[in-house]
């Protein structure tokens, strides 16, 4: 069954511009005839008939059927006429949910994915973009738009989180009339499993349809797989996914190693911090390229000052501000404040009150773009901290377990222990990083162009500041709070996404852009504000690039669907390559005639 429907209702207007042609062909001037007396009987006699007919202004005209033909076929052109074959109607609204992961790269299966999109785009298309965090590449765009997206869509170096953007998906379904085809390889690499976002879709009458790329073909592959950063030595992780022991050949920085990998076995390679920028690579290549290099950023730490205000000096926290022996501690009591410069504040122990003039002067540089820690203290719920504490201290409670609240790089790795006495906390503002009993005792609060960080663990009620990670958790804090960032915030996991707070230009491996959100989906480095950002793939179950995943088998069973197959092909090409024959068919007449 040949149905035909169109893309653009509106086009149909475009037939309007006919109306114009129509009136210049009927009020043409006609050409005067002559009468020679000899012949005007016979003239009058023979065309008598015509002269009174309705339709003497319609004499055949081979040149007004051909431009009248020319221009109609331009008119439908804006209509977006097409032709389908098959049982069923096209589908109103198309959801795609497209794998543009670091494993589409392998032989041609992203170039395979996109001609299985070309072939299904219905009336209307969403395209959910398969990376580490999910993304809506466009919404609701017609099929000719959806072809133009497709023709620059280009696949990342993310890693494939499937189950979320097939869950993502479930929030562009727009009834019975919507079909969400998955085309992928099918290579999870994190996220909700496939199954369970399939059975979320199948509760509102929507069964996917999945389309694999991935073929039978066995592939060579040795990859860096994980990649670990620290101040003194780094490690690299190589993996051999081959079925026979391989001596890999790399480089750091230019400078040959090699090492010995059993098949299917994961071999580290430790070396000494480089501080600047470090490139390990592979020497040979093989059939999954994007996992042979990766990069280290190591900046050069400049000294921070930190003035702490105390009236009792605390040797646990000046032995862990100086722990990472890039820190200049000033100490000086609540009175006055010395002059100078300094990166970060830090108020501890206080004695009465603060004075007007230190409120004033620490609430000037926070909002100039310096840091302050306020350590809680026992008197703190009496002491005036003016505009700086991003909350209010309540009642002093017993016995609290420290939690989590938000994994950041100030809390990742660290166990805060239980508290004996706490700060009940109300009214917070800023982001709570830990609580006890739902209160806060790690708060981060942004004021002006700085932060202020309210640190709730008494150092006489816990035993915190005896544990291996105090001293650590301080480096992180005064760095972070000095805008110098952990090693982490300097090399990151490609597919990641970073938010800036305001527009700024970005040099990435392949060009420049000014943005506020940064997507890192390509291997190498990114320049932020003089800041090198290393970025790197290393995900051992994304470089599997062989790999048979149970979740893809099932959810990639048979299914019985709504939609029968149904072939859809435009006519677009098929409308310009007619009009083009006629116009030069018009010209041929003319040429002919003489009149060119």
């Amino acid at each position: 069954m040949v149905l035909l429907g169109w893309e653009n209702p509106l086009g149909w207007l475009a037939f309007l511009s006919l109306l114009p042609f129509l009136l210049l062909y009927l009020i043409r001037p006609k050409p005067q005839e002559l009468e020679v007396p000899s012949l005007m009987f016979f003239m009058k006699s023979r065309y008598v008939d015509k002269e009174r007919s309705f339709l003497k202004r319609f004499r055949f005209d081979i040149f007004f059927l051909l431009q009248l033909l020319i221009l109609s076929l331009l008119a439908l052109y804006f209509v977006d006429p097409f032709t389908s074959f098959g049982s069923n109607i096209l589908v109103d609204h198309a959801v795609f949910v497209l794998d543009v992961s670091a494993s589409m790269q392998v032989d041609d299966r992203f170039s395979e994915a996109l001609d299985l999109v070309q072939e299904r785009l219905g009336r209307t298309n969403t395209f959910i973009l398969i990376s580490n965090t999910p993304r809506v590449g466009a919404e609701d765009i017609s099929k000719r738009d959806a072809a133009q997206f497709l023709k620059h869509l280009k696949v990342t170096a993310g890693r494939s989180n499937i189950g979320d953007a097939l869950a993502l998906a479930s929030n562009y379904v727009k009834g019975e009339d919507t079909q969400v085809f998955v085309v992928s390889d099918f290579i999870p690499t994190e996220g909700v499993s496939i199954a369970a976002a399939k059975n979320a879709l199948q509760a509102k009458n929507i069964v996917p349809e999945f389309l694999s790329v991935k073929d039978q073909k066995q592939h060579h592959n040795i990859g860096i797989v994980d990649v670990r950063v620290d101040e003194s030595s780094s490690t690299v992780y190589f993996k051999n996914y081959g079925d026979r022991e391989e001596q890999v050949a790399f480089s750091v920085n230019g400078e040959p190693k090699s090492v010995s990998i059993k098949p299917l076995f994961i071999e580290p390679y430790s070396f000494k911090t480089y501080t600047g920028v470090t490139e390990v690579s592979l020497a040979e290549e093989d059939d999954f390229l994007v996992d042979n290099v990766a990069y280290l950023s190591v900046p050069e730490r400049k000294r921070i000052s930190v003035l702490l205000i105390t009236d009792k000096e605390s040797k646990y926290l000046k032995a862990a501000l100086q722990s990472s022996g890039k820190v200049d501690v000033t100490v000086t009591s609540t009175r006055t404040l010395p002059k100078g410069a300094f990166d970060v504040y830090a108020l501890h122990t206080i004695k009465g009150k603060i004075g007007n003039d230190v409120l004033a002067t620490l609430t000037r540089e926070v909002e100039e773009g310096k840091g302050l820690v306020i350590h809680a203290e026992p008197a703190s719920n009496v002491i005036d901290y003016g505009e700086l504490l991003p909350l209010e201290l309540s009642t002093y409670e017993y016995d609290a377990i420290v939690e989590i609240a938000q994994l950041t790089k100030l809390t990742k790795d660290i166990l805060f222990g239980d508290v004996r006495r706490y700060f009940s906390t109300k009214n917070e503002q800023g982001l709570i990083l830990a609580t006890a009993h739902n209160s806060s005792v790690l708060t981060v609060y942004p004021l002006g162009m700085g932060k202020i960080i309210y640190y709730g663990l008494i150092e006489e009620e816990s035993d915190f500041v005896l544990q291996p990670s105090y001293p650590i958790f301080w480096t992180n804090a005064i760095r972070y709070l000095a805008g110098q960032g952990t090693l982490s915030d300097f090399n990151v996991d490609s597919g990641s996404i970073l938010s800036l707070p305001s527009k700024k230009e970005i040099r990435t491996p392949s060009k420049k852009l000014t943005t506020t959100t940064v997507l890192f989906d390509e291997i190498g480095l990114y320049t932020i504000d003089e800041k090198i950002i290393a970025v790197t793939l290393a995900d051992e179950t994304e470089s599997d690039v062989d790999a048979v995943s149970n979740e893809a088998s099932l959810a990639s069973s048979a299914l019985e669907t709504a939609f029968a197959e149904t072939s859809k092909y435009s006519l677009e090409k098929l409308i310009l390559f007619a009009a083009g024959i006629l116009l030069l068919l018009e010209l041929l007449l003319m040429k002919f005639r003489g009149e060119v």
